[in-house]
C-alpha cells in the first residue's frame, strides 16, 4: 500500500457509493493487509474515494485515510482484487439466498433475450418508480392526524402486488405484515412497520442496482451475462 500518487488509467470507473459498507470493509481489509506485511500499525478510517476494473472479477483501487502512531491521518492506495470470474450469477444468488430476490425475479430474468436486452433493467426501473411514489403515499397517509389505515392497506396491496411480481420477496413480506397491522387497526406498530418498509426498499434498491451495474461492467469487458 502507498501514498496516492498517479492518474486513472483506462478502464477504471469512479465508484458511485463510496459510503457503500462492501467498499468500506475492503479499505479496512486492506489496511489490515497491510499492517500483517509490512510490520505497521495503521488504524484504518476511511474509504475516501475509489475506481474499480473488471478483470477475472474485480479490481477496487481505492484511497484510505489511516492513522499512524502519531494519531495523524494520512490518505494511502490499495489494490484490492476480488474475484467473480466475470460472473453474475453469484451476485444474483446471493441476494436469493439473503431473501431479498426469490424465483420470481428468476422467471422475470428468463424473459430476457438477445431482442430485449435490457428487459430486467426497465422491468425494475418501472417497479422503483412506482414503488417510490406509493411509499410517498402511505407515508403522506401516516403524517394524517387522523390515518386513514384502509387507504393505507389498499397502497400496501398494490406494493405487495408489484414486489412480488418481480420477486422483491423481503419488501413483499414486510407488506403482508404491515396489511395485517391495518386490519387490527395497530397504529403504533404501523409506523414501526413503516420504517421497515422504507428500510427494506432502500436496501433493495442498492443491492439491485448494484447488480446491474455488475452486469454492465462485465458486458463492457466482453464478458456475458448467464
Amino acid at each position: 500500500m502507498a501514498r496516492k500518487t498517479g492518474i486513472l488509467v483506462g478502464g477504471w470507473k469512479p465508484i458511485e457509493d463510496i459510503k457503500d459498507p462492501h467498499v468500506q470493509e475492503l479499505g479496512k481489509f486492506a489496511v489490515s493487509e497491510h499492517n500483517k506485511e509490512a510490520k505497521t500499525d495503521l488504524s484504518f478510517n476511511e474509504v475516501v474515494r475509489g475506481d474499480t476494473q473488471v478483470v477475472s472479477g474485480l479490481n477496487y483501487r481505492l484511497v484510505v485515510t489511516a492513522k499512524d502512531g502519531s494519531l495523524k491521518k494520512n490518505e494511502y492506495e490499495a489494490i484490492v482484487w476480488e474475484k467473480a470470474w466475470l460472473d453474475s450469477s453469484w451476485v444474483t444468488l446471493s441476494l436469493i439466498e439473503k431473501g431479498f430476490l426469490d424465483e420470481f425475479f428468476s422467471q422475470v430474468q428468463r424473459l430476457q433475450n438477445e431482442g430485449n436486452p435490457g428487459f430486467v433493467v426497465h422491468v425494475f426501473t418501472l417497479y422503483f418508480e412506482r414503488a417510490q411514489k406509493l411509499l410517498c403515499e402511505i407515508n403522506s397517509l401516516l403524517e394524517q392526524s387522523t390515518v386513514d389505515l384502509k387507504q393505507v392497506e389498499y397502497f400496501l396491496h398494490e406494493l405487495k402486488g408489484s414486489s412480488s411480481s418481480v420477486g422483491a420477496h423481503r419488501v413483499t413480506e414486510v407488506c403482508i405484515a404491515f396489511c395485517n397491522l391495518c386490519k387490527e387497526q395497530n397504529l403504533e406498530e404501523c409506523f414501526r412497520s413503516m420504517q421497515m418498509l422504507t428500510e427494506e426498499y432502500s436496501l433493495l434498491q442498492h443491492k439491485v442496482k448494484v447488480l446491474f451495474n455488475w452486469e454492465q461492467q462485465i458486458l463492457e469487458a466482453g464478458g456475458s451475462i448467464p
